[in-house]
């Protein structure tokens, strides 16, 4: 078997974990609704100070379950190994172990870099869907505080 081959195995085997891809899925979507409800909330109709608790619990709940998760995910990753002795039929034919396991940190870096745009870009759009006006304010004081910076003051 081929280094490139044993790269694929690994990251099919990464996406087909069905638990942790439920937990992606309801992290993002989990994320989406703060995002969606702080914009809901935000509007006048609802100024309420109720619902923007409940905008800010939900968003240290859903941010302490990223965090667990972040933490998790990898080493679940690295942990789960192949059904029906797989691992030892690779080891058998030729495959070198430093190799393997180096194919398979690869592929759990990579895996997590993907879940976690996964899981931070889906707010991210959603944001800049219903907050549009928000988020050029934000990037023009974002540049105007940018280019400042490089004056010098003397």
């Amino acid at each position: 078997m081929k280094l490139k081959d044993i790269f694929k195995m690994e990251m099919y085997k990464n996406f087909t974990d069905k638990p942790y891809l439920i937990m992606i899925g309801i992290l993002a979507a989990a994320w989406a609704v703060v995002v969606i409800a702080d914009s809901v909330f935000s509007i006048s109709i609802f100024g309420n100070s109720t619902f923007n608790n409940i905008v800010i619990m939900l968003a240290v709940f859903a941010g302490i379950a990223t965090t667990i998760f972040v933490f998790v995910y990898p080493f679940h990753l690295l942990r789960v190994d192949y059904r029906h002795k797989v691992l030892s039929l690779m080891i058998a034919s030729g495959v070198a172990r430093v190799e393997y396991y180096f194919v398979k940190v690869g592929a759990t870096v990579l895996s997590c870099l993907i879940v976690a745009i996964v899981i931070l870009v889906v707010p991210l759009l959603n944001y800049l869907f219903f907050q549009v006006d928000d988020f050029v304010v934000f990037m023009r004081l974002f540049f105007q505080d940018f280019f400042a910076s490089d004056r010098i003051l003397f």
